[in-house]
């Protein structure tokens, strides 16, 4: 639900269904489960979005930091980007709401696949 408020530009309600499936998550499955860790993701593209770099940067570290700990170093590589792409920015003002959005919209959009008759996000 969160993808097609941010489909429809509708980016606080975003933040609201993210915040809510990242508390859900959390609880049923632990925040290391690829689930929460995509809604995590999903949750900073949003902040960034709508100018909460300093949100967003902590999301992506926490992302970084738990993949590396159980993943190695393996997909964590579209994570460490869009981080040193914030921390680079973060001192700027400026607006970057469309791009933002444009990359959680790409990032999302390769990431669909058909599992099973249902489709995982």
């Amino acid at each position: 639900m969160g993808l097609a408020c941010v489909q429809r530009y509708a980016i606080n309600e975003a933040v609201e269904l993210f915040e809510e499936a990242r508390g859900i998550l959390e609880q049923e499955y632990g925040p290391y489960h690829p689930d929460t860790l995509g809604v995590y993701s999903n949750l900073a593209g949003t902040y960034d979005a709508i100018g909460r770099l300093d949100d967003a940067i902590e999301i992506l570290e926490l992302i970084v930091g738990m993949r590396e700990e159980k993943l190695g170093t393996a997909n964590v590589e579209d994570e460490k980007k869009r981080l040193a792409e914030l921390l680079k920015q973060s001192g700027r003002a400026r607006n970057r709401k469309n791009r933002s959005l444009e990359t959680l919209l790409d990032t999302n959009h390769n990431k669909n696949t058909i599992n099973n008759g249902a489709i995982r996000v």
